[in-house]
Formats: structure tokens, sequence, C-alpha cells
């Protein structure tokens, strides 16, 4: 689960619990209550198009990933956007809300929107339309000359990314195509990455 959801969850479920007299513990809708309001403000306030960086600040005025990124940035590697799809699907299968599906939807689909002509992800998120033209990301085309193709495998940056589109592609029985492609060309990329003796790159671009 991404550091970030955790520390909002703390601040927003439990810390108003702390204190109850009396022993009182709160009922189920109380806590699923405080647990939505939670994930509500989260994802309106601190998403860039279901994607999410590392740390906020309380004001959300300053978002960092592996360092400062702006406004129009997200955050593959971990514990950014992938980790926090990831606590989406947990929360839908522990409540049945679909709330949790419909916004783990969004994250899965950041993800779907910057994956990169060579299967997997680079560490941070595009959705500036001019930022974007740095990288070649599959959803805008033929890319430019020398637009970013790297797919890296450091630090769970594309493992992580396809673990929750797999997860979200079995939880929708693979109806949802954008989602089902993605995580496909993915796999197969990776795949096709694979050394003889059975291990793999650093990064690949091909």
């Amino acid at each position: 689960m991404g550091i970030q959801f955790v520390f909002i969850f703390i601040l927003t479920v439990m810390l108003p619990f702390h204190s109850f007299a009396q022993n009182q513990i709160p009922t189920r809708s109380e806590t699923e209550a405080a647990l939505r309001k939670a994930v509500t403000f989260f994802h309106e306030k601190a998403s860039m198009q279901g994607g999410y960086v590392w740390r906020y600040s309380a004001e959300l005025s300053k978002r960092e990933g592996e360092g400062k990124v702006g406004e129009t940035t997200a955050w593959t590697q971990p514990p950014g956007t992938p980790y926090v799809g990831e606590a989406l699907l947990e929360l839908y299968n522990l409540t049945g809300d679909r709330f949790y599906l419909n916004t783990a939807r969004e994250t899965a689909m950041a993800l779907a929107r910057c994956q990169l002509h060579s299967g997997g992800w680079y560490n941070q998120l595009e959705f500036d339309p001019e930022a974007r033209r740095r990288y070649a990301y599959r959803a805008d085309g033929a890319p430019a000359k020398n637009a970013r193709n790297t797919t890296t495998l450091d630090d769970d940056m594309t493992q992580s990314a396809l673990r929750f589109l797999v997860k979200y592609d079995r939880e929708t029985q693979f109806a949802d195509e954008t989602i089902h492609e993605a995580a496909l060309y993915g796999l197969d990329s990776l795949l096709k990455a694979q050394f003889p003796n059975g291990g793999w790159p650093h990064v690949y671009d091909k």
C-alpha cells in the first residue's frame, strides 16, 4: 500500500477514534464512511488523472517522487501509482463498494496512457501534452525521433505497474479492452527481454 495512502488513512480514519471514551468502537458503517471520505479526498485533490506521487505537503502545494515534480507528473516507482492502485483494489475486495474499483480504473488508465512502446514504464508518468513528447508513449502514436523509450525494471517500476494491471484485469474478468491489451503487451515485452540464462536486464528499449 502506498505510503501517502497509509498516511491519509491514518489521519482521517484512525486518529478520530484514538481517544474514544468508554471503549466506544466505531461501527462498520462509520468506518467505511470515513474510509470513503479519505479516498475521495485523496483521489480528487492529490491525483493527476489517476496517477500519484510519493509525498504531498499538507496543503498539497508540493509534490515529490524521487525529487520534486510538477503538477502534471505522477510517479511509477513504488510507492507511487501502482501501489495506490493495488490498495484501491484491496479496498474494493474488502468492502464491495464499486467506488474503489472505478477509482482503481482511473489509476490503471493512467498507467496505460504512459506505457512505452518498449512495453514497460519509466519512473515518472507525464500528462502535460508538451512534456509527453519527450517519451515514446504508445497511446500517443509514433514517437519523436529522440523520445525516451526505456523500460525500467530497477526498483520494481515496470513489475509493479504490470502486477497492478494484471490484478485489475482479472478483477474485471478481462472485460476492459484497453487495460487487458496493455497488460498483455507489457507481459509479452518482458518475456522478449529475458536473457537466455533466465535473467533480465536493468533496462531495455525494444
